[in-house]
């Protein structure tokens, strides 16, 4: 071999020897300033919330929950077992009286109050089990994890725990059909109980599962105050009050928590090895894992530098977002918006999975409509019983006595007053919505279609209970004898 040839082999040998050094050098440095940087985040958490992480999340809700013998949770579980067909059914009826456009004060049709009857027989005892859960003011389900083990998003218990308040939904509209508007506002109390029961649940699809049992409740209620009119005060002051109980539950701050506690671990288990980095892809939808083996490895290098950083990152976002909380009406919403456009891409997803981080505006849109929905659902329940007693409804909400409503409800998106508004058939309260206009009062279920108003609709006793709307020509052939 030529001496230029050696001198050539030698300074490429020099150069790669010296390239590997410092992108050794580079690696450690990286994951040595990710490492404080996380470090002084797990110790300022430490310092500002002592029960933070997951373990001690979990282990500090698992002894808040009541005895299985006080424990509503336990009761409706109870009940939802003594159904012969299962729950299932319930989840996804075939046939319910709540409909799917605005609600109506016209009764629903013939064949479809038939067809719910039929559904609920035999259900009785079930529903009278279910509705003694009130007597109990907490109830749930312990949920165990160790540093190793991401909690599950589902259990048995709690699916069949919305199974129940499915269940209470139709039963609560069946009475109001009849005009039992009594018994029917005890099964709606009881639905916004099962809504509480898993409302504390720290996972993100159970925190989902409790906004829409809490959304089906206040939906149900305003049915049946269009189709019947209750005569018994203290049934609606308890409708009212489990309304208002809800309302002052901080569930988004439960869900941050339990978001942040969820993600750091995650982190932490790939960082620490007790899961393959082959496993990372598992935690985006419609991913599996990789080969593992060599890939481990290489992930291994690659991930390793940066995973430190990824989790002060987390705690930073979401110390944001609990602080945002705090604030009040449009400039709570202003700082979630600014912190969503600072949340992680789709090509950061890989870290943080499904998890809220990915689209924080819809997580707190999503919850600031149930708090909208029960904010209005709260002053139209004081507006009934007030019209109950004095045979007429109040010029306003100040008119109403503090004995009825104590505090007058703001609006959640803007923190001002409500719409209150009189019409010839009834009234309308309601909020702007977060386009932050008053569009008159147009509320849809279709809560996303722009343009429109978060509210509750209230008919006057002589508008309530109108016959069926006649049926379109083109469902009438589509369904045949069943309407």
């Amino acid at each position: 071999m030529k001496k230029w040839q050696i001198r050539l082999i030698l300074g490429a040998t020099g150069l790669l020897a010296i390239l590997v050094v410092a992108v050794v050098v580079e690696w450690y440095r990286g994951r040595e300033a990710g490492l404080a940087r996380r470090n002084a985040a797990a110790a300022k958490l430490d310092a500002e919330d002592p029960t933070w992480r997951l373990t001690q999340l979990y282990a500090e809700r698992n002894a808040a929950l009541p005895p299985p013998e006080q424990n509503a949770g336990v009761v409706v579980v109870r009940a939802v077992g003594l159904l012969e067909m299962g729950y299932i059914p319930w989840l996804y009826p075939g046939a319910s009286l709540l409909g799917k456009g605005p609600v109506s004060n016209h009764l629903p049709q013939e064949g479809t109050v038939a067809r719910v009857k039929v559904a609920l027989e035999g259900t009785r005892p079930a529903i009278e089990l279910a509705r003694t859960a009130r007597k109990f003011p907490k109830g749930g389900f312990p949920r165990n994890v160790d540093a190793s083990t991401p909690p599950a998003d589902t259990s048995d218990k709690s699916v069949a725990v919305r199974a129940g308040a499915a269940l209470l939904r139709e039963d609560a509209l069946a009475n109001a059909c009849d005009g039992r508007g009594n018994d029917a506002l005890e099964s709606s109390a009881t639905i916004l109980h099962c809504a509480k029961i898993i409302g504390d649940e720290p996972t993100l699809l159970s925190h989902l599962a409790c906004l829409g049992t809490t959304s089906t409740a206040k939906e149900s209620i305003e049915q049946l105050l269009a189709w019947t009119e209750p005569t018994s005060d203290e049934a609606l002051g308890q409708v009212q009050k489990a309304c208002a109980d809800e309302l002052a539950e901080p569930r988004l701050t439960q869900l941050l928590r339990a978001e942040r506690a969820a993600l750091w671990s995650r982190l932490q288990d790939f960082d620490d090895g007790t899961t393959p980095f082959s496993g990372l892809k598992t935690l985006l939808p419609g991913e599996e894992a990789g080969p593992g083996g060599l890939s481990d490895h290489v992930l291994a290098v690659f991930y390793r530098r940066i995973l430190p950083d990824k989790q002060a990152t987390v705690a930073d976002l979401f110390r944001e977002m609990l602080d945002a909380d705090k604030l009040p009406g449009v400039t709570r919403q202003a700082k979630f918006d600014e912190i969503a456009s600072r949340c992680p891409a789709r090509d950061d997803s890989v870290f943080f999975g499904a998890s809220m981080l990915l689209d924080v505006r819809a997580h707190v849109r999503h919850h600031d409509r149930v708090r909208a929905q029960m904010t209005t659902a709260v002053a139209a329940l004081a507006c009934e019983r007030y019209r109950l007693k004095t045979g007429y409804w109040p010029s306003d909400l100040a008119e109403i006595p503090k004995d009825i409503l104590a505090t007058i409800p703001t609006d959640p998106y803007t923190g001002g007053p409500l719409v209150y508004k009189k019409l010839p058939d009834g009234l309308m309260i309601y909020t702007t919505g977060p386009d932050l206009h008053d569009d008159g009062g147009i509320v849809l279920r279709n809560l996303e279609a722009p343009g429109n108003d978060i509210g509750f609709r209230l008919w006057n006793p002589d508008q309530r209970r109108q016959p069926p709307l006649p049926v379109p020509h083109d469902r009438r052939r589509h369904h045949g004898q069943r309407m």
